[in-house]
């Protein structure tokens, strides 16, 4: 049997610092079929030229030199560009992988018809890689489609897709998509809709925290200003600007059930009066992982600001 072959795809952008431990620990996976390709998203700084020199080293090490474009769009090009493989991870430039994630993930994905994404919990470290004590553990009440309408759970540098999956991104080319929040989030939502989820708890990656990241996991008094930002911020309008895209683009892929759950979050949040908005606040399945999370979720419904 040939052994299946794994698409890595990492988006680089001026990380230099970080970007070789990186690369060193995905070519040190225990599964040894990996095709890494990059993606650089016009970097200033010596990142290039690291790239350069481990696609000349590495065979399996392929490199596309672009335009700033910004990290999502980035992302959704290596998506539409990718070679042909059996599954496809996403890679930041600043982690570094546990030996056996690729393999992990892998076996947890074999047995999956359909679409299927598969994403796991992280180590929180600082720029020394030294664990920073909090607790990620993103996925207390599980994955599934009413929470992916509301809420990212899965960490995109976790991720690990089927080819089923990668082939229903791509049927929908993700240039013509006119608004998504994260690529990541995008991703959850749509194989949450269309296909299956699976969350394993095992801290995959050394997930770096450091003053550059693009995102980041806050910790501590961070991740409590974080909530109180998002929650009385104009982000939250992102969530109903999302949902609209997705009913948009999925909408004849989704099954009756889902479809009429995202129709009716849509409808209402677009067009329903304070009442029907808190009525269907009230009633609705969507929910975040947190209970105050969820609570104050239902009040942004019912005030229109979802």
């Amino acid at each position: 049997m040939q052994t299946p072959l794994v698409a890595v795809l990492l988006s680089s952008y001026n990380g230099e610092r970080y970007l070789a431990e990186q690369l060193d620990s995905l070519l040190a996976q225990t599964h040894r079929n990996l095709r890494i390709v990059v993606r650089d998203d016009g970097s200033s700084d010596n990142t290039r030229e690291i790239l350069r020199r481990y696609a000349s080293e590495h065979a399996n090490v392929q490199v596309t030199y672009g335009e700033n474009i910004g990290l999502v769009p980035s992302f959704f090009r290596l998506v539409d560009e990718a070679p042909s493989a059996d599954y496809y991870c996403f890679s930041d430039q600043d982690d570094v992988w546990e030996a056996d994630k690729v393999e992990r993930g892998m076996h947890r994905l074999r047995a999956v018809t359909g679409p299927a994404l598969y994403f796991t919990d992280v180590q929180v470290v600082d720029s020394a890689l030294r664990p920073l004590g909090y607790e990620h553990n993103p996925a207390p009440r599980g994955a599934s489609f009413e929470n992916a309408l509301v809420q990212n759970i899965a960490t995109g540098c976790t991720m690990m897709l089927n080819a089923a999956a990668h082939a229903a991104l791509r049927r929908r080319p993700l240039r013509l998509v006119s608004y998504v929040y994260h690529h990541d989030w995008w991703v959850y939502a749509v194989i949450a809709g269309i296909g299956q989820v699976l969350y394993d708890p095992y801290p995959s990656i050394k997930y770096r925290q450091h003053g550059t990241n693009v995102t980041g996991s806050p910790y501590g008094l961070r991740r409590w200003t974080a909530k109180v930002k998002r929650h009385l911020g104009p982000a939250t309008l992102r969530i109903r600007r999302q949902a609209e895209e997705l009913l948009r683009i999925y909408g004849d892929e989704l099954p009756p059930e889902r479809k009429r759950l995202l129709e009716e979050f849509v409808h209402c949040m677009q067009s329903g009066s304070w009442i029907q908005r808190a009525r269907y606040a009230m009633k609705s399945p969507l929910f975040r992982q947190d209970g105050i999370d969820t609570a104050f979720l239902k009040m942004l419904m019912a005030a229109g600001r979802v």
